[in-house]
């Protein structure tokens, strides 16, 4: 006897795929349901293909797609997991937490400009820099002085001896700090922008500015409606694109001139085929705290919580299974399948690198440049400062002694 699981028109890396050789299917979700066979009186599993993932009730309170299968009975579970929510859990028994935590939400591409800022130039650390203007201070006050003992001795000087501009002096450190930045890769900075808001990013979808991705059909046509402002059969920059791959690509490959955008669930977004590149950039969030504007024009997912993490389950037809069917299941997934082997040893068996996750940043490239720390210049300032020590002392000497100071040897030193 055949085990139907209803599966939305998606595969998702390492959760659920197709070998490309041999098209059996393979993945953490397959291992999971296989293991719990004979529990469930069944000795193969069978996908039963649905259109759509529906998380969401129509507006008659009645669920389609892969959930709605399952309360009709044409599929016994889902493979596809769901939040937890009251009438999906009356309506069928469910299971413990599957992978990690879930978190829908819009994503964009990380949007950064190279900006010509003054720190851009400056090469070293604040603290360094303020350190060494100190010392041009402190050593133009030394020689000012020395030059009004000069005057006081009626010392003739040479014209070299003549005061030189501070104000020269530290334009000419300043051009050397720039000088130096130039050389260092550093002419310009890095500037993350904020990301785009939701009623900033429906604006764009509306006008055809912007582009939104699905891996399925998430969108039920009262959402398309609201995000686009027109049916489907009408929009030119909304495509489904179920290889999570090629998603992740066109997402890297947006511009700030033809924006894209998705929506998904976290986990989803690095789910894509270990055997082809991996996401060639950093992805973040469309702020959707603007609640008042998605209660008034996005009816739809008025009743989701973007961006808050929630435990997700897979949910079975409560006819077909008991409730101890059902813990028999659970316990191979703490035993097995809990949510540290999940993201750490399953993950890694089928992809062969750990996790990805928003936290992980690319290294910088060889030719960024990050300041060198204050201690590196330790050796440096105490000599410096020993030398400007003794240089005021002799300064204090000759001011308070410059009666007994022999005319003809001040001028020799």
């Amino acid at each position: 006897m055949a085990l139907s699981l209803a599966q939305s028109d998606v595969f998702f890396f390492p959760y659920l795929y197709q070998n490309s050789v041999t098209g059996k299917l393979r993945g953490i979700y397959y291992d999971m349901f296989t293991a719990w066979l004979p529990y469930a009186n069944s000795t193969r599993i069978e996908l039963v293909s649905v259109p759509d993932h529906d998380e969401v009730p129509n507006a008659n309170g009645v669920y389609g797609g892969v959930v709605g299968s399952v309360v009709n009975g044409s599929a016994a579970a889902t493979i596809d997991d769901f939040g937890y929510t009251p009438d999906k859990v009356k309506m069928l028994r469910y299971t413990v937490p599957q992978i990690n935590f879930g978190q829908f939400a819009f994503y964009q591409k990380e949007q950064v400009v190279n900006d010509w800022t003054l720190a851009s130039f400056v090469v070293f650390p604040v603290k360094i820099i303020a350190i060494i203007l100190a010392m041009i201070i402190l050593v133009r006050a030394v020689e000012f002085a020395r030059h009004l003992v000069q005057l006081k001795l009626e010392i003739p000087h040479k014209d070299e001896h003549k005061l030189t501009s501070s104000l020269a002096l530290l334009g000419s450190f300043m051009l050397y700090l720039m000088y130096s930045s130039a050389f260092a890769g550093n002419a310009s900075t890095t500037v993350m922008m904020p990301p785009d808001t939701v009623s900033a990013m429906v604006k764009q979808l509306k006008s055809g500015e912007a582009t939104m991705v699905l891996s399925d059909g998430f969108f039920s046509p009262e959402a398309i409606m609201e995000l686009f402002g027109r049916p489907q059969s009408e929009i030119g920059n909304f495509r489904i694109v179920p290889d999570l791959q090629k998603l992740t690509e066109m997402l890297s490959a947006s511009t700030p001139q033809n924006k894209v955008y998705t929506y998904s669930m976290l986990y989803n977004i690095f789910s894509s085929n270990s055997t082809r590149s991996a996401i060639k950039c950093q992805l973040q969030t469309v702020d959707s705290k603007d609640s008042d504007f998605i209660n008034n024009n996005m009816q739809s997912f008025a009743g989701i919580t973007l961006e808050v993490p929630y435990p997700v389950t897979f949910y079975f037809n409560k006819k077909r299974f008991t409730n101890g069917q059902v813990k028999y299941y659970n316990k191979i997934v703490e035993k097995l399948y809990d949510l540290e082997k999940m993201d750490g040893l399953w993950w890694r068996r089928y992809t062969g690198k750990a996790k990805q996750t928003f936290s992980v940043r690319p290294v910088n490239p060889a030719a960024a440049y990050a300041p060198l720390p204050i201690s590196a210049y330790n050796s440096i300032f105490i000599i410096a400062g020993v030398l400007l020590t003794v240089s005021m002392i002799v300064l204090i000497v000759e001011s308070t002694h410059w009666k007994f100071v022999n005319p003809a040897t001040y001028g020799r030193l």
